[in-house]
C-alpha cells in the first residue's frame, strides 16, 4: 500500500499527490546529513562511533538518488 498525501501546488493552485515514504526516506538523509557534519568522530569507538561511520557517505548518496523522485 502506497500512503499519498494531497499538497497544494503553489505554481498554479492545484492539488499534488506526494508520496510519504520519499518525504520520510528524503527526512532521514537530511538528518544524517546534519548528523554526519555536527556529530562526534566515528573514531570514538563503541555505539556512538558506530552510528556516526553510518552517517559517513550514505545520507548524501540517499539524498542524491531521492532528487531523481523529485524531477519525475
Amino acid at each position: 500500500m502506497v500512503m499519498k498525501a494531497p499538497v497544494a501546488d503553489a505554481r498554479n493552485g492545484s492539488v499534488v499527490d506526494r508520496l510519504v515514504g520519499i518525504d520520510l526516506a528524503r527526512g532521514l538523509a537530511v538528518f544524517g546529513m546534519y548528523a554526519a557534519h555536527l556529530g562526534p568522530d566515528p573514531g570514538e569507538g563503541g555505539l556512538v562511533g558506530f552510528l556516526m561511520e553510518l552517517t559517513h557517505g550514505r545520507p548524501s548518496a540517499l539524498f542524491a538518488v531521492l532528487a531523481v523522485f523529485q524531477s519525475s
